[in-house]
């Protein structure tokens, strides 16, 4: 690609937070919002993706665990996507967002080089630099928060087996 766009993501802290770095420094951290809570089928996980000034830009909840782990986004009470896992070893994603592409995220086991790939022909380059930390190489127009959140959460759930 001429004009990729490069960022950062990198999991930390206790409660495996993601953050999101690009150019100019944090542009969003993945954390787990203050609504998760636990019912009687486990824990109802409930994430939150929060922009550098602490607006929230994204909330992601779960809403199937077993035997395929299943994700909303939503952004102010609108549903905007669905990620969803598509194989047993969490190494298959699919994205689908309501206003562009749906993506294919390829996480092979014992690699270091993964891609997402949309039906539109775009692609996503992503390199895993340490166990969690990983470069994430987008083209222009393609850094939706609704594309980095959804990236952070494949990261976090394949980081922590949820």
């Amino acid at each position: 690609m001429a004009s990729e766009i490069e960022y950062r993501l990198a999991i930390v802290g206790p409660t495996n937070n993601v953050e999101v770095h690009g150019r100019e420094g944090l542009r969003y951290c993945l954390r787990v919002a203050p609504t998760a809570r636990s019912g009687l089928l486990g824990k109802q996980l409930a994430l939150d993706l929060v922009d550098s000034h602490g607006q929230s830009a994204l909330q992601i909840h779960r809403t199937r665990r077993q035997p395929f782990a299943r994700y909303s986004l939503i952004r102010a009470d609108e549903e905007i996507g669905i990620v969803s896992c598509a194989r047993l070893l969490q190494h298959k994603y699919l994205v689908a967002l309501a206003t562009g592409p749906e993506w294919t995220i390829r996480m092979p086991l014992f690699s270091a080089h993964f891609a997402a790939t949309a039906d539109s022909e775009k692609s996503v380059r992503i390199q895993m630099l340490k166990e969690n930390l990983w470069a994430v190489l987008l083209g222009a127009g393609q850094d939706s928060p609704a594309l980095l959140g959804s990236l952070g959460l494949v990261f976090r759930a394949r980081w922590t087996s949820s």
